[in-house]
């Protein structure tokens, strides 16, 4: 069948599709197929296609300019075989109804518009030739609640993947990204409502920026040695866990306005909470507060890194039950309890509440961090036992490891700003972890 629709801007429609049309297209910019069952269009030219009836289908052409697919059911794909897609900007925009599953080859930069009704999207986009695939995405609507899955197969110079979803007006599930975890640089950015993002690049050395905006958002992310993670909250009762980031990596969180939970992984994390009473968490099973060490070939240590909070503040809120207050407060797995009150010879002495007052001339013969940690591991030890203290304008959290003839297995969090003698170490009430810094 040969179908020319010569001048203008011509549309075909085709109901009651249910097998693969072979029709040849001249001058035939538009087709739009009502499906019955599964089916499929091959044709050249056609610029826009849309397709609905919830069924399987089954493009070869050429690239599109736009594509609307209503799946109806994460089941039925939408499958696209395009022709030409060899250069590196090839460019896509799709919007996609209720529950879509749609695959798609060599397209570097595809724009979704979401549908308003609480769905699972799959977008697949193989083979791409560039090496940056940039999703924009927006559409949704509030209060609904979407999952946006992502992945990118055979896409082999690919380096870098954007995800723009700032736009997207609905509470958005996304990062499950397949193979796109194995690219150097990550960037997802969600909009105002209350999104979940879970980002955990496999590639070595990645670099990974979460922007979650405004909303109560839940964040997880894991990186690899040698990796960097930028996260921004923005406002709201935020969530995040770097449960998953391992030693050697870099993770600097920002809570933003509100009432944040931070959990950090085994690498350095760098953390502020942001406006709000936040609650900072150092998980033992990750060995989160351990210090940073490098070794040279002599066998000499070097303190490298350590966790730091840079704004832990003396604020208070009640809890919706006028009984129960909360107050800021850092969480320290490996911290079993405050180093038993008392002198200890060459460092001075700690108080019940866990607080170092050094002896005369300490400070003048430890002027380097690495030093007093020395000091504070040959003075301390049983494995658990901390004390807090004051070096430089900052107070620190330390914590012996199980190894008391070294400090490398220490656990140490700076208090950006803090002076020690406001704090105080305590037990946990609910026992479920080792001990809580709180203002005294």
């Amino acid at each position: 069948m040969s179908i020319n629709g010569a001048q203008g801007i011509d549309t075909l429609r085709i109901v009651n599709a249910d097998s693969v049309m072979t029709p040849s297209l001249l001058s035939v910019e538009h087709v739009s197929v009502a499906a019955v069952a599964a089916s499929g269009l091959s044709a050249a030219g056609v610029q826009t296609l849309s397709v609905t009836g919830g069924k399987d289908f089954v493009y070869t052409g050429s690239l599109l300019n736009s594509l609307s697919y209503d799946g109806g059911d994460p089941t039925h794909e939408f499958t696209a075989v395009f022709s030409g897609v060899d250069g590196t900007q090839d460019a896509l925009a799709v919007h996609l109804s209720a529950d879509a599953n749609l695959t798609l080859n060599g397209v570097e930069n595809l724009s979704l518009t979401l549908g308003t009704e609480t769905s699972v999207f799959v977008v697949n986009d193989h083979a791409v030739q560039g090496d940056a695939l940039t999703a924009h995405v927006d559409g949704g609507a509030a209060g609904a609640d979407q999952l946006l899955v992502l992945d990118s197969a055979g896409s082999g110079s690919l380096a870098s993947f954007t995800l723009d979803a700032a736009a997207v007006a609905s509470d958005l599930d996304v990062g499950y990204f397949g193979d796109l975890d194995y690219v150097k640089s990550i960037t997802v950015l969600t909009g105002d409502g209350c999104d979940c993002i879970s980002v955990f690049p496999l590639a070595p050395d990645a670099t990974v920026v979460i922007d979650s905006g405004a909303g109560d958002d839940c964040i997880d992310l894991g990186i690899g040695p040698g990796s960097t993670a930028t996260v921004r909250l923005g406002d709201g009762d935020d969530e995040f866990a770097a449960m998953s980031a391992v030693a050697g990596s870099t993770v600097m969180v920002d809570g933003g306005a509100g009432n944040d939970f931070l959990i950090a992984g085994a690498g350095i994390d760098i953390m502020t909470g942001g406006t709000g009473v936040d609650v900072f968490e150092f998980t033992v099973g990750m060995d989160a507060a351990r210090v940073q060490t490098s070794t040279d070939a002599g066998g000499a240590v070097t303190l490298t890194g350590f966790d730091i909070i840079t704004d832990f503040e003396n604020v208070i809120a009640l809890d919706p039950d006028p009984s129960l207050t909360f107050v800021e407060a850092v969480n320290v797995d490996d911290l079993a309890a405050a180093a038993a009150p008392g002198t200890y010879a060459g460092l001075g002495v700690v108080d019940a509440d866990g607080r170092v007052a050094f002896e005369t001339g300490f400070l003048a013969n430890h002027t380097t961090l690495q030093s007093v940690l020395q000091a504070l591991n040959a003075s301390i030890g049983d494995e658990g036992d901390g004390v807090l203290f004051s070096f430089g304008g900052n107070a620190y959290v330390w914590a012996q490891g199980d190894d008391a003839a070294n400090f490398d297995d220490d656990s140490l969090i700076q208090l950006t700003g803090v002076n020690a003698k406001l704090l105080k170490i305590i037990p946990d009430a609910l026992d479920t972890i080792g001990s809580v810094i709180v203002f005294a």
